[in-house]
């Protein structure tokens, strides 16, 4: 266009300066040289396993939009809802093990990366996110794992089996048998799960009888209202 006089050669100055300027930014991004065909390789920032991309072959693509999701599964993090009544007693001292969900392997924290300071209005939690080495990849993100966070102090309360435990909300509840056939829902705060065994610190007393055979059965049936005889109590 500046051969046929179509645009002055000071505009052809500022595109030359921009481009070189564009070409220097990339390859500060560890981007390389243009090809032939007009293609760039654009070099990761960090090691890692791609979970997610962003863009398909031919698609435009603006400044600043992602393009790929990299992880590093060597290192991970868990993030644990913590009743906000057990909140107060969770420090960046406490220690954290964990199961996953299916396996008997018991994993522990390796730090505290975070204490959640807002309870979230539903659940009535606080999220606390630990640190998890994982050199051999055996922990898979997104993976459940059952948690007990240490406080560092004594608590009494009753122990019951951890299946009679169930999650209504983001809230630990269980049903007991007070009497004859019927069966009420109690809500509890719960302190550690070790072996199977969950401490109860409110809302089930000592000798009381507790579902563990068909708590499931036993909730669907008083959400209909009619609380069936059967049920296994301890």
């Amino acid at each position: 266009l500046f051969a046929a006089e179509a645009i002055p050669q000071r505009r052809v100055h500022e595109a030359e300066i921009r481009l070189q300027a564009a070409r220097e930014a990339l390859g500060g991004l560890g981007g390389g040289a243009l090809t032939a065909g007009g293609k760039i390789a654009i070099r990761a920032p960090i090691g890692g396993v791609v979970t997610a991309r962003s863009i398909t072959p031919g698609s435009r693509v603006d400044a600043g939009a992602p393009l790929f999701t990299i992880i590093d599964p060597s290192i991970v993090w868990l993030t644990v809802n913590v009743p906000a009544a057990s909140a107060p007693l969770v420090s960046r001292a406490s220690g954290a093990t964990f199961q996953l969900e299916g396996s008997p392997h018991e994993y522990r924290a390796r730090r505290t990366v975070s204490l959640g300071s807002v309870i979230d209005s539903l659940s009535r939690t606080v999220p606390v996110i630990y640190e998890i080495a994982n050199a051999d990849g055996a922990i898979r993100v997104g993976a459940n794992a059952s948690v007990s966070v240490g406080t560092g102090r004594r608590a009494d309360g009753v122990v019951v089996p951890s299946s009679a435990i169930l999650d209504e909300n983001g809230r630990p509840i269980a049903y007991v048998q007070p009497a004859g056939e019927t069966f009420e829902k109690r809500e509890l705060t719960v302190g550690g799960t070790e072996g199977g065994l969950t401490l109860v610190l409110s809302g089930i007393k000592e000798g009381e009888r507790v579902v563990t055979g068909a708590p499931y059965q036993v909730r669907l049936a008083s959400l209909s209202t009619a609380v069936p005889a059967e049920g296994h109590g301890h």
